[in-house]
């Protein structure tokens, strides 16, 4: 331990007179004086110390000052001769005491007290102890500042000797080393101390340091890193030993490197003058001499630029090759563009192709449908594709098949009594614009059927469009004594009539569909009519025979358009409100009704 100056000895002199006080006022002492105090070791949160044994004592009683109180307080009794006080503060000076206990008539009696002892606990350790700049002939040493550190000394070893050399106490938690030899290696040391009367020192750190060499590495990995519409930013690697970055852009019309500015940083953000065009740019690095600065060659020079524009103009139509054309407005100084569909079966936008035209075919089409693209601009440097924003969605109308049966004007308008038969399928229809399409729909109809020896499955598939209710409701059954078949009807109503009574789709209400009427016989199932795809409001098909009762062999394949989105969410909900599982491709849905 430190010998204690003339201030410290006229504090402890204060202790013990303070201590001796306490003492006085006790129980008349038959026990010894305790003697002997001394610490034996101190770290960041705990002193321990020792006292000589007092023969007739039956224990100790430790004391410890409380510097807010002023009051001697004490801590613990042992029987021990040693005791380590725990739990303490880093770098803080803690005074003790203690006396000797004898137990008479049950009652403690305290013998006179000890010497006074003052301890420092050690400070923090100095962490993350690192050099923040190398340079030709310093070096900057920085770290974590340590808890109850009053200042910290910095070491130097001798590379001869191996033996550290204190260079420096430093009152912050950085110091920079002057005056050394360019490209050569150092080793630094770095303690915490604390100081009161005496001084206790903390855990020292190493660190081994090269500083530069002139003549700095090249720039590498130079890269556009981010845009807006405005500016955009470039970013580089570290250079080692490197004090800072000059970023240069190409004059075109001078033939040479433009000076923009300096900076300690690895990234520097742009002002685009022209969003479309590129600028050309390089970085170097430097460090600052005793004799002015020294640089690192240029690095490999890049095009940056800010995000690119939107595209404009956006078309697309079905064309004779049966597939879908798309253009759009060209924008000057972009790589290419990158054409995306919507895919309504996972409900996300995907990647269709790529292409530096500003127009694109789609080809391969099967379905009928309702398809959505969009087109997103991009330039491409250093192997990697900036993008800009996408446009605004086209959808399309797109016809796989033209033929008389997808047009409603072409479809027969009458029949006797409404129906008519098709040979080749030998089963019986409703025509377009029967009698009943006057007299729309209640679900009173389907209660009465059974008088007329009608016999069915139903489900009805209810939902909101527009400013109606729909309703599209299907059947499978039997029809009369000599007939079973199936039916899909279109319905609306008006959402203010509170009557369920719907009336029977308008020709611009109608939906395209299409229906597989199936029926189990022989172990499997059979096709017994398809109506085909096309404009209806009431899709049948009617054969001879008899199902009453027996629906479980009966089923209907559908698949029915809807007329955008929003319907397309509609009839889905309805689906999945009635238990029926479907799949969705564009605006078509495909379910089975069985």
């Amino acid at each position: 331990m430190k010998k204690t100056s003339l201030r410290g000895l006229s504090f402890i002199l204060a202790l013990l007179m303070i201590f001796s006080s306490v003492s006085a006022g006790c129980f008349a002492s038959a026990v010894g004086k305790a003697s002997g105090l001394k610490a034996t070791a101190s770290t960041e949160s705990s002193i321990s110390f020792s006292w000589t044994k007092v023969s007739d004592a039956d224990g100790y009683r430790i004391y410890r000052y409380n510097t807010s109180s002023k009051k001697w307080v004490g801590i613990k009794n042992t029987t021990a001769l040693t005791y380590t006080d725990k739990n303490l503060a880093a770098g803080t000076f803690y005074s003790y005491g203690i006396r000797a206990i004898e137990v008479k008539d049950g009652k403690y009696v305290y013998g006179e007290a000890s010497n006074i002892i003052s301890v420092l606990t050690r400070p923090g350790k100095t962490n993350n102890f690192k050099c923040t700049n190398a340079g030709l002939t310093s070096v900057t040493l920085k770290w974590d500042k340590a808890s109850g550190a009053t200042g910290y000394e910095v070491f130097q070893q001798n590379p001869s000797t191996k033996k550290y050399v204190r260079i420096a106490v430093a009152a912050s938690n950085e110091y920079t080393v002057q005056n050394l030899n360019e490209n050569t290696g150092y080793v630094f040391a770095v303690r915490a101390y604390a100081k009161n009367d005496s001084v206790s020192y903390g855990e020292a750190a190493y660190l081994s340091v090269k500083t530069a060499k002139r003549g700095l590495a090249k720039v590498s990995n130079l890269r556009l890193d981010a845009f807006n519409e405005k500016a955009y930013r470039i970013r580089w690697d570290a250079v080692d030993g490197a004090a800072g970055y000059q970023v240069a852009v190409y004059d075109n019309a001078a033939k040479k490197w433009k000076l923009l500015g300096a900076t300690s940083k690895t990234y520097a953000t742009l002002n685009a003058a022209d969003r479309n065009a590129n600028y050309r740019y390089t970085v170097r690095s430097y460090i600052k001499t005793s004799d002015g600065y020294a640089f690192g060659p240029l690095a490999d020079p890049i095009y940056a630029f800010a995000k690119p524009s939107t595209p404009t103009g956006l078309q697309g139509a079905a064309n004779s090759s049966g597939g879908i054309s798309l253009k759009w407005n060209k924008i000057n100084g972009v790589t290419g563009y990158e054409v995306h569909t919507y895919d309504v079966i996972n409900g996300k936008w995907v990647y269709v192709a790529s292409t530096s035209a500003t127009t694109y075919n789609v080809k391969g089409l099967k379905e009928t449908s309702h398809y959505k693209y969009k087109v997103r601009a991009y330039k491409a440097t250093a192997g990697k594709k900036f993008y800009g924003d996408f446009c605004e969605s086209v959808t399309v109308e797109f016809f796989a098949e033209k033929n008389d049966s997808i047009y409603s004007e072409e479809m027969e308008k009458s029949g006797i009594f409404g129906y008519l038969y098709d040979p080749a399928g030998k089963y019986f229809y409703t025509a377009d614009d029967p009698w009943q399409r006057n007299i729309g729909y209640n679900s009173i109809f389907d209660t009465t059927a059974p008088i007329t020896f009608i016999d069915f499955d139903t489900v009805r598939l209810r939902f909101p469009y527009g400013d109606k209710d729909w309703m599209i409701q299907l059947w499978k059954g039997q029809y009369g004594l000599i007939f079973y078949g199936a039916e899909v009807g279109v319905y609306t109503k008006p959402k203010d009539r509170t009557l369920m009574h719907y009336d029977c789709a308008t020709d611009e209400e109608m939906l395209r569909m299409s229906m597989v009427f199936n029926e189990y016989k022989g172990g499997k199932w059979q096709q017994r009519f398809t109506r085909p795809y096309g404009y209806y409001w009431w899709c049948t098909g009617f054969v001879p025979g008899n199902k009453m009762g027996d629906f479980s062999v009966l089923k209907l394949d559908m698949r029915i358009t809807a007329k955008d989105y929003e319907m397309l969410r509609g009839i889905k909900d309805a689906l999945e409100q009635n238990n029926i599982s479907y799949s969705v491709s564009g605006l078509d849905l495909y379910f089975t009704f069985s």
